[in-house]
């Protein structure tokens, strides 16, 4: 049970690290944007 918890938490921190880098790429994209104006 303790392995299974600790993937499904490893799968959970993988997921936010995903969704993480997303947001991080939108908020260039729209940092850039606003230099360019």
């Amino acid at each position: 049970v303790g392995a299974v918890t600790a993937r499904q938490e490893f799968t959970v921190m993988d997921g936010e690290k995903v969704v993480l880098s997303e947001g991080i790429d939108v908020l260039k994209d729209a940092w850039q944007k606003t230099l360019r104006w």
